[in-house]
């Protein structure tokens, strides 16, 4: 007689298998025997809301959105002196352009960087001077001699650093009010408004000493423009900030901001016409409307 082998795998399987079956029969007996109450929101919950709120943001960002031809019509439509009056007129949140946000940072650079510099080279020259003025000079203590020492350097260094400071951030103020008003005209950078304007700040500057001192005033001037214009000109294109970028991301923001307060798209010349005095109005209505 032959008596079959069971593989003990095949018992275990089964084992399990039965078990499995007969828990899950016991789970439901025994829940039978408790009544579980099954609630439901009245209203959307927590996770609705953050899903409606999203689709919401999303919607409303989208309805913002500008595209690039609508940006190129703009550019298309406006003129020189439409991007130059804009150019100086501040927008509804009060700030001015890109182009007098960037001769205002150029400006005080040149000034500041002026004043450190010239501050440090009086100084020295204040020091020398002072050692070779005093030679003959018996001061009643050590403590005296270092204090005098010390505020003819202060002092020599603060006005000679303060003078200069001046006059380089006035030139430099007057350089980049013209040369960024020809970019700004002509939406395009380049070295040639900067030697342009040198040459006129230059000749302004030398106006007190006649014809002939604004004229070299004028050739120097040009001379320093081409030199700051090229330093300019190769900062802002190697960081593509060059006015046609410059321009063009403000316009960009423009037409965001223009749809965003009047609710709708509107044509270029009708911005270009009623700005910024449409977008400060419906700001000044928005900002009624909130509470205190």
């Amino acid at each position: 007689m032959t008596v079959p082998i069971v593989k003990q795998s095949s018992i275990g399987s089964s084992l399990s298998t039965t078990a499995a079956i007969g828990g899950w029969s016991f789970y439901r007996t025994f829940r039978s025997l408790f009544i579980i109450p099954t609630v439901h929101a009245d209203g959307p919950t927590a996770t609705d809301r953050i899903a409606e709120n999203v689709e919401k943001h999303s919607q409303s960002n989208h309805a913002r959105v500008i595209s690039e031809v609508e940006v190129q019509q703009f550019l298309a439509r406006e003129t020189g002196w439409d991007r130059l009056r804009m150019m100086y007129t501040p927008d509804a949140t009060g700030k001015y352009s890109t182009d007098v946000q960037f001769m205002s940072s150029i400006t005080l650079q040149a000034a500041g960087m002026t004043f450190l510099l010239t501050s440090v080279i009086s100084g020295r020259h204040a020091k020398e001077e002072f050692i070779q003025g005093s030679k003959a000079t018996v001061f009643p203590t050590k403590f005296q001699a270092m204090r005098r020492l010390t505020d003819t350097i202060y002092m020599r260094s603060l006005k000679d650093g303060t003078k200069w400071g001046l006059k380089i951030g006035l030139f430099s103020t007057s350089v980049l009010l013209v040369s960024q008003s020809i970019a700004a005209y002509r939406n395009r950078s380049s070295v040639f408004e900067y030697i342009i304007a040198g040459m006129v700040s230059g000749s302004l500057f030398k106006m007190s000493l006649g014809l002939k001192g604004m004229v070299g005033g004028g050739f120097f001037g040009g001379i320093a423009g081409l030199v700051g214009g090229l330093i300019i000109y190769g900062t802002m294109y190697l960081s593509n900030e060059t006015q046609e970028q410059r321009h063009y991301w403000w316009i960009q923001r423009l037409l965001e901001q223009d749809r965003e307060m009047v609710g709708k798209s509107r044509s270029p010349d009708a911005i270009i016409s009623t700005y910024p005095t449409v977008i400060n109005q419906k700001a000044e209505s928005v900002l009624r409307k909130v509470p205190e």
